[in-house]
């Protein structure tokens, strides 16, 4: 019985680290979430080969751990590939502070408080995704935030929303994908006499065939046609690690904003993963990245940034 369950395990963790391995040669869609996922299967991968071993299969166990645990190990190390140099800001250089928050499009029960989470915030910029809810919540939030994108301004719907207490030099918001549209948005805002894109993302999830490989590359190509400054946020359905993610990062040179937490599943608290990022260009400075303290009723975890724009 014991040489029955030790082969049973040792196969399903091979097929777990054979799944894990297949990110190092080619960019496999169907497993992409698993890419994301790459720090807590190999964390159960070594559990499952540990299991192994008691069983009795300590050969090939060993292996399977080994193979397990570094893994692992390189996912660590890939996340901190991005992250951001130190560097010192000096006194007085302009800041904004931006909150990313997904409030769940079938949260309305809760708009009041996102509402009122958002005017004690002092964010400068807001962005909203699956933002209907806060539709009811319009008319008070413009008195503090009186600049706006979505629920009716330059988009039809009320999906991706930003809003801002700075001036919108341009302003303007499009599709990704011929899945869901309005889910890009960028405003150009003066920030201490420099133009600074501000984009606001939400990406199609990873496991429906390639469209999030696809829409990064449509955000890109908008990048590439428009250099300069740029902030882009929102809920990449993705972690960093994950090839396309990878690809999109280096492409642009562009770093997080800090040591990002985890943001879903709301109920996995810090062990969740980072699907809701904050990146920022070489030239912005991030000074502090947090989670929001409550999830009000969102299955994500909202993220707030304060961000320099030292002199050129």
């Amino acid at each position: 019985m014991k040489t029955t369950l030790a082969s049973a395990v040792c196969t399903i963790v091979t097929l777990a680290i054979v799944a894990m391995s297949l990110r190092y040669l080619t960019d496999f869609w169907p497993l992409s979430f698993i890419y994301t996922l790459q720090s807590h299967a190999g964390i159960a991968a070594m559990s499952g080969a540990l299991v192994a071993i008691m069983l009795g299969a300590r050969r090939y166990g060993t292996i399977l751990l080994l193979a397990a645990a570094a893994l692992t190990v390189h996912s660590v190390w890939m996340s901190r590939e991005f992250l951001p140099a130190a560097r010192d800001v000096a006194a007085g250089a302009p800041t904004v502070r931006l909150m990313s928050f997904n409030i769940l499009s079938s949260n309305h029960a809760n708009a009041g408080r996102i509402a009122e989470e958002i005017l004690s915030s002092k964010a400068d910029i807001v962005y909203l995704f699956e933002a209907a809810p806060i539709l009811s919540q319009l008319s008070a939030l413009s008195e503090k935030y009186p600049y706006r994108i979505g629920c009716g301004e330059v988009t039809r719907g009320c999906d991706l929303t930003v809003l801002s207490r700075l001036p919108m030099k341009k302003r303007g918001a499009w599709g990704l994908s011929d899945l869901r549209g309005e889910r890009f948005a960028v405003a150009e805002i003066d920030v201490g006499g420099r133009t600074v894109h501000f984009a606001a993302i939400h990406l199609t999830k990873p496991y429906y065939d390639d469209y999030h490989s696809t829409e990064l590359e449509v955000a890109g190509t908008y990048f590439a046609r428009h250099p300069g400054t740029w902030v882009v946020a929102g809920d990449f359905n993705s972690g960093v690690i994950a090839p396309d993610m990878q690809h999109f990062l280096r492409t642009f040179g562009m770093t997080t904003a800090g040591t990002e937490p985890a943001t879903w599943p709301v109920a996995a608290g810090r062990w969740g993963v980072a699907l809701d990022h904050v990146f920022v260009s070489p030239d912005v400075a991030p000074l502090n990245l947090e989670r929001m303290e409550d999830n009000y009723g969102s299955n994500h975890f909202g993220l707030i940034a304060d961000l320099a724009f030292p002199a050129e």
